[in-house]
């Protein structure tokens, strides 16, 4: 379902919203937004990305990067069917893969990261 444009942010609340962006073709720009803090992201879609992938990703970044829970309300409801149910989890996962990104990092002064095995990982599918 996607959310609706016309409804106004109610203050303290959650929110999601999608809006079309003017360039380029078939873009539009996700905005989340919650009492911890708010992100507008840009995403060009095509047969891969659909809008529905673009809130998934938009979700599941507010809830990585502000470390809030507010997401979790919206989650069921806007996630991708493919995505993990368990957004904490899913966060959690990203966390000890970031984690380990940054010692790696950190040792070596750059990283490398198998995108095959991160996502496995974020997904759930990795032990």
């Amino acid at each position: 379902m996607t959310p609706s444009r016309a409804k106004p942010h109610l203050a303290g609340r959650p929110s999601v919203s999608v809006r079309p962006l003017p360039e380029p073709e078939n873009a539009v720009e996700v905005r989340t937004h919650c009492q911890h803090g708010g992100y507008r992201i840009g995403y060009q879609l095509d047969e891969r990305v659909t809008e529905r992938i673009a809130l998934t990703c938009a979700l599941f970044h507010h809830a990585a990067v502000v470390g809030c829970a507010c997401m979790h309300a919206l989650w069921p409801r806007y996630r991708a069917d493919h995505a993990p149910a368990d957004l904490a989890g899913m966060v959690a996962r990203f966390e000890h893969v970031w984690a380990g990104i940054e010692d790696q990092q950190t040792r070596q002064g750059f990283a490398l990261l198998d995108w095959a095995a991160a996502c496995r990982t974020l997904s759930g599918e990795a032990s």
